[in-house]
């Protein structure tokens, strides 16, 4: 029963989840059109043979049996100089006496008429071009546009309610595991040649207890703690919406080089509590200072999430995990465990893990992180036996803050594609792509997290779609959106025999991809 519940849970997480963010798409088209005046015939959901469907309002709405994506008709993509020629015979048939249902061809009753069995792959594809030939190229960006627009406030949407709701965070006790030496960047942002921690005189083995007396038992308290206390709190998220605005503007903030007030330390070191002191840095060098602490904080070596596909993955990790060991060699800290995975590319290793009282032997071997050749990889991120709900209880601050949240995430996502597709090699993106079975398997694995699980990766999936539909290619939204600008500048449409076999080649490319990226989901996830 448990195991029933357990995949009808998941099959219920990939419809909810994927279909829902193939309609949002495809309504932020419909929705465009019609706003703008410009018909819609059909509305569908899916690919292929339909599985039903009805009519509302003049328009066909059906569910598919492919769930690969959907689309939206809209009207006037036949010509209407094409239509009447086409009723020319059958009228002058009825006129000559004989009976024009016999004689003449029968109308398809899929949207568009019997032109579109004429149509090849290539032609198809550009019918939207065609529905908008006559409109400004305002309709045009709002039409094409519509899909991706609708995705990022569904993502808005949900990240607003993830925020609200609550996420579990993993929380980890402030203790110093190594000090390092200061990086160059705050050498000549400060000119000071230690971090505000080494500064206080931390070392290995600390552990931080209080800030002025109030507990900071985690390193999030800390850092709220340390806020309050230096009067910065309340200008956080004010920053942060600064910090974007500089990053997209590339302007000069206002100095401010006012003083912090003192802060005392509570630290345990050698089974003792000491007191020490944090200088009293600027408040423009506090900002900074926690991306650079100049220490290390010891994590457990405890399993957080994983990566599908990845060694952890396949061998049999489970979040919870509590790495003991790697080739015997006692591990103590994720920071080790990194080290010596690191330095195994390539090489199979034996992982002993803790789990529920038990100790297991895996067997992996650490694929090369894509980036890096020389260093092995496993595909796990640090977890943490101490949890936290941390949510954002007034929710107008939600929606506030959802907004940017959202922004950000999308341009990590963004970047780390780039990145990627720029740095990786074929093996590469052979074993880290994934279609339709891999966004299903990661649907099902975001569901065990329960609703708000399922909600972070629907925010994931709508900004991917997003950045997908947005490459300026043939047959996304993108490609017709620079379509669309290229048409405004030579003032006329690009000639149908030019678009053609453009078009044709992208179709057939696109097609050859989904299938391969799905044959190799099959490989991946019941072959290999």
């Amino acid at each position: 029963m448990e195991i029933f519940l357990k995949y009808l849970i998941g099959t219920l997480a990939i419809v909810f989840t994927f279909g829902l963010a193939v309609f949002v798409h495809e309504f932020g088209h419909m929705f465009f059109a019609l706003i703008r005046g410009v018909g819609v015939e059909a509305f569908a959901i899916g690919m292929g043979p339909k599985i039903t469907e009805w009519r509302w309002r003049g328009i066909e709405f059906s569910l598919r049996w492919l769930p690969v994506g959907g689309f939206v008709k809209l009207k006037g993509m036949v010509p209407e100089e094409m239509e009447e020629e086409a009723s020319v015979p059958a009228q002058a048939e009825s006129e000559d006496g004989r009976e024009a249902d016999a004689q003449a061809p029968v109308a398809s009753e899929e949207p568009g008429g019997a032109q579109e069995e004429d149509k090849s792959l290539g032609e198809s594809s550009y019918d939207d071009l065609l529905a908008l030939r006559d409109k400004g190229l305002g309709t045009k960006l709002l039409v094409f546009g519509g899909g991706v627009f609708m995705n990022l406030v569904a993502a808005m949407v949900a990240m607003a309610l993830v925020m609200f709701i609550g996420q579990k965070v993993y929380l980890h006790p402030v203790v110093v595991e190594v000090v390092q030496e200061p990086s160059i960047a705050r050498q000549v942002q400060s000119g000071r040649e230690v971090s505000m921690l080494t500064e206080a005189g931390l070392q290995p083995g600390d552990q931080v207890l209080a800030v002025n007396g109030a507990d900071t038992p985690y390193f999030d308290d800390f850092v709220e703690t340390v806020g309050e206390e230096s009067g910065r709190a309340d200008r956080s998220v004010i920053r942060s919406y600064a910090d974007f605005a500089l990053f997209l503007f590339k302007a000069d903030s206002a100095s401010d080089q006012t003083p912090m007030p003192e802060l005392e330390l509570t630290v345990l070191r050698n089974g003792a509590e000491i007191q020490l002191a944090l200088p009293r840095w600027s408040r423009d060098e506090f900002d900074t200072f926690q991306t650079e602490l100049a220490v290390s904080l010891k994590r457990e070596p405890i399993v957080g999430e994983m990566f599908i596909k990845y060694p952890a993955d396949r061998a049999g990790i489970e979040r919870g995990d509590r790495i003991a060991a790697i080739n015997g060699q006692p591990i103590q800290s994720f920071r080790e465990m990194q080290k010596v995975i690191w330095d195994n590319p390539a090489k199979t290793i034996v992982v002993d893990v803790e789990r529920e009282g038990q100790r297991l032997s895996l067997e992996m071997t650490p694929r090369a992180d894509w980036e890096d050749k020389e260093r092995g990889q496993i595909g796990i991120l640090n977890g943490s036996i101490h949890t936290r709900v941390k949510r954002v209880a007034n929710p107008l601050r939600a929606i506030a803050l959802a907004p940017l949240q959202t922004i950000e995430h999308f341009l990590g996502l963004a970047v780390l594609n780039v990145r990627f597709f720029s740095k990786a090699s074929v093996t590469d993106v052979r074993d880290n792509l994934g279609g339709p079975i891999a966004i299903a398997v990661m649907i099902t694995r975001a569901s065990e997290r329960g609703f708000v699980g399922s909600l972070e990766f629907f925010i994931t999936l709508n900004l991917l779609l997003m950045f997908f539909n947005l490459l300026p290619l043939p047959v996304l939204d993108g490609g017709f959106i620079l379509l669309s600008f290229i048409e405004a500048i030579i003032r006329r449409p690009v000639p149908p025999k030019i678009l053609g076999p453009i078009y044709m080649v992208f179709v057939i490319f696109f097609i050859t991809l989904m299938f391969t990226i799905s044959g190799l989901d099959i490989w991946n996830y019941f072959i290999k």
